[in-house]
């Protein structure tokens, strides 16, 4: 599931690390993902760490043990603190009358909130996502060819769903992105059931 959706009586909390409807990269997930990234940050970590102090290290058994040790706690220290998954969380506050947004991207949080009778709606929508660097599509392509391996559906538009909150002064703030039209229409259809029927009105 690439959603978490929590309903109480007095409100609703919903978690998702799929809210951005974009390629990001020509790279396919399964080759270039934040593991391999933080894999290759670990390392270049550790090379610019040598160089510096090159004429301190003497090789030893101990050496390799402290080496392979520093490279795992780097690697997670880059995983989940600089390359962690987006995490985009929305939280509905009936008793309070407020809607609070907030997404984690890396380092950086971003917290919005506003009035729960500013709500008027959700809606689905709908965008195709064309491959940016086509050069680098056919050269990812002509590498996977040389060791025998097709990547299905790479450097191909793809299809997102979005889903939607509307706000009477016409903004509309994305919280959830899928290549999944069934998915996107059924959480569409929980977060209606559990917000706007009855109208945020009749909250208070």
């Amino acid at each position: 599931m690439s959603y978490k959706l929590h309903i109480q009586p007095e409100g609703l909390i919903f978690k998702t690390s799929t809210f951005i409807a974009e390629k990001g990269s020509v790279l396919h997930s399964g080759i270039y993902n934040r593991e391999l990234t933080s894999s290759m940050a670990a390392g270049a970590t550790l090379v610019g760490l040598g160089l510096i102090f090159a004429d301190s290290i003497r090789l030893s058994l101990y050496f390799w043990g402290y080496l392979l040790t520093a490279f795992v706690a780097l690697f997670l220290a880059f995983r989940y603190l600089v390359f962690r998954d987006p995490l985009l969380v929305l939280e509905v506050d009936k008793k309070a009358g407020q809607v609070t947004v907030t997404t984690k991207r890396g380092l950086c949080k971003r917290a919005q909130t506003f009035p729960l009778t500013d709500l008027i709606g959700i809606d689905m929508g709908y965008s195709v996502s064309e491959p940016q660097n086509p050069d680098g599509v056919k050269v990812v392509e002509g590498i996977a060819l040389q060791h025998f391996t097709v990547i299905p559906g790479f450097g191909q538009p793809t299809e997102f769903y979005t889903l939607r909150l509307l706000k009477t002064n016409g903004e509309g703030v994305v919280i959830f992105a899928t290549l999944d039209k069934t998915v996107a229409e059924s959480l569409l259809k929980d977060l209606q059931d559990a917000l706007l029927w009855p109208k945020p009105e009749a909250y208070n």
